[in-house]
């Protein structure tokens, strides 16, 4: 369901930068898509790399665990693939 919410905005988002039908505009709207389904389908990756590691996708089951493997769960890649997929939706990367 969260993936289809994203593509909804995408397209509403599209929708708006597509208006004036200029050259710029549609090349810039055709980036913007690009990048904006890049950006989710790297959210989505990083989810279920977190459900791989953790089992769960509960906040609190993850808190607990991860204090649990502090040594040994790769938190660092995870936090950074969370950052960078936000990122990209929000137009800050690239």
């Amino acid at each position: 369901n969260l993936y289809v919410w994203f593509e909804v905005l995408l397209i509403s988002s599209f929708g708006l930068i597509v208006l004036g039908s200029t050259r710029d505009q549609i090349d810039g709207a055709l980036k913007y898509a690009v990048l904006n389904l890049i950006g989710t389908t790297l959210f989505l990756i990083t989810v279920g790399y977190l459900y791989a590691i953790f089992g769960t996708l509960n906040m609190a089951d993850i808190a607990l665990k991860a204090n649990g493997l502090r040594e040994t769960a790769p938190l660092m890649t995870l936090a950074s693939l969370f950052t960078l997929a936000f990122a990209m939706k929000a137009a800050a990367f690239p």
